[in-house]
């Protein structure tokens, strides 16, 4: 749901590009060999929480949205990205099958950790959601 958000952005597209004919937003940790920046990584679930009610199921899942342009550009331009992506993303509807009553927060962004070859940012991306019936 978080892949197709972001790679159905084109504004966001635009920022980061393609790779080999897909969208660089990426939703593993090691990325194919060749990428360069700027590209976005989709991390695993970083939490997840049970999050019941007497009525229904519910789960909170708490995700890292990473952001990276190269060294050598400008950093707003990471800035720019990690915000189009919050923005897209904070407080706005999100279709999971199977789960009803989505609330998506965005925190951040925040400064990444890198080497020197890279600017980063994170957005932290916390899905709470339940089903019915118990």
């Amino acid at each position: 749901a978080l892949y197709a958000k972001l790679t159905g952005n084109s504004e966001l597209m635009t920022l980061v590009g393609m790779y080999r004919g897909q969208p660089k937003v990426f939703t593993q940790v090691h990325l194919p060999p060749g990428v360069e920046p700027p590209y976005v990584v989709i991390t695993p679930s970083v939490v997840s929480l049970a999050h019941d009610t007497k009525t229904s199921v519910g789960m909170m899942q708490a995700r890292q949205i990473e952001c990276f342009t190269g060294y050598n550009t400008n950093p707003s331009m990471v800035d720019d990205i990690a915000g189009r992506i919050w923005g897209m993303l904070h407080r706005q509807p999100l279709t999971i099958s199977g789960w009803r009553n989505i609330i998506v927060n965005a925190d951040g962004p925040v400064v990444a950790p890198t080497d020197k070859t890279l600017h980063g940012r994170i957005v932290t991306v916390s899905l709470t959601m339940w089903h019915w019936p118990y």
